[in-house]
């Protein structure tokens, strides 16, 4: 969805300076990039009465409270201030700054309430709708990335399994190649090459099943005194919870 409006927004004329007790032109041109919260005007908003004040407006929250901060048991309300013709960016915004109050007031719409009936349109309320599943979309996504790939744990042979469980063993710390070839075969009787690129096979493999940076994540790897003869190699912060949980239920 783009950012920018259906509507063309209002500016100053040009080369002309608003009065300073209506809206001031740092309200209006910080107004004019993108609606924004009480915490992030230039100066105090709604402005003092005057003849721009009417282009500003404020998202009221659901419950229509006065103070616009809270309502119905559902959390804070954050207040967010627009133009007259900038409704989308604003509830665009509400949404992000106000997820938690806005996931607990659909759950009891769920219910047969609506928050959203008192003080919102239908045309403000489809908006949010739209926007609300959007948001909810994007999130899943970015969880998902930060997830392992979903046929990861299918992949795995003994001796990857052997080689992410050694480095989770321990615990950030990082661990020569060596010695890690050498508790493969140990710990785990498996039969491991004495070579340095005994490794690097199995690392290999995850960058072209998905991607270096993946890899790279998962098994951070260094040369140990820039000698570029042996490696060590520790377990990524990012998929390490993911990782442990995995093979505590796998035990």
């Amino acid at each position: 969805m783009s950012d920018q409006s259906d509507r063309e927004l209002p500016r100053p004329p040009e080369g002309r300076q608003i009065h300073h007790h209506t809206l001031d032109s740092n309200q209006l041109e910080q107004l004019i990039e993108h609606p924004v919260t009480t915490d992030e005007a230039d100066s105090k908003l709604p402005p003092n009465p005057g003849t721009l004040r009417d282009l500003v407006r404020r998202l009221p929250s659901p419950s229509a409270s006065s103070s616009g901060t809270s309502g119905g048991g559902y959390g804070r309300w954050t207040t967010i201030f627009y133009l007259y013709g900038d409704e989308r960016r604003a509830i665009r915004k509400a949404v992000r700054r106000n997820e938690e109050f806005i996931a607990n007031a659909f759950a009891d719409s769920d219910k047969g309430n609506n928050p959203f009936a008192q003080g919102w349109s239908e045309e403000w309320y489809q908006i949010l709708c739209e926007e609300w599943e959007y948001h909810r979309r994007r999130v899943a996504e970015e969880r998902e990335k930060e997830s392992l790939p979903t046929d990861f744990f299918e992949r795995l042979s003994p001796k990857k399994k052997a080689l992410l469980q050694i480095l989770l063993d321990a615990d950030g710390e990082w661990v020569r190649g060596v010695d890690i070839r050498q508790q493969m075969r140990d710990d785990y009787d498996l039969t491991v090459p004495d070579k340095p690129g005994a490794l690097a096979i199995h690392l290999s493999h995850y960058t072209q099943w998905y991607s270096e940076e993946f890899r790279r994540n998962l098994i951070p790897g260094r040369w140990v005194e820039d000698s570029h003869n042996h490696a060590e190699f520790r377990i990524g912060e990012k998929y390490e919870d993911e990782l442990r949980d995995w093979f505590k239920i796998a035990e």
